[in-house]
């Protein structure tokens, strides 16, 4: 797994080529709501479709890896880590700008 920040976006990439991570956290800086922006199993990129895009992911207010927040990735949100792809999370703007 690899995981970093970079503007407003969240990289997650699982590189294992058959091991899937359910509830798995990961510390992030900014606090809010983040979405997928891509993934790489989306059936126009040729995947399986299996990440529901619809769903968002809220932070907690709980240290993580050197990180203010964290944010967990959920089975039961049907958002699955699945072995070797990209999710790309966004953060919501609205929670940046604090309206």
């Amino acid at each position: 797994m690899l995981a970093f920040e970079r503007a407003e976006l969240l990289f997650v990439f699982n590189f294992h080529p058959t091991q899937s991570f359910t509830d798995y956290r990961i510390g992030v800086e900014m606090p809010g709501e983040y979405k997928v922006a891509l993934d790489t199993d989306d059936g126009k990129y040729g995947g399986f479709h299996r990440v529901d895009s619809n769903v968002p992911h809220f932070t907690f207010p709980e240290d993580f890896a050197g990180r203010k927040n964290s944010i967990k990735v959920k089975e039961s949100h049907n958002i699955l880590n699945l072995s070797l792809v990209l999710i790309i999370y966004l953060i919501s703007v609205m929670w940046i700008k604090g309206l």
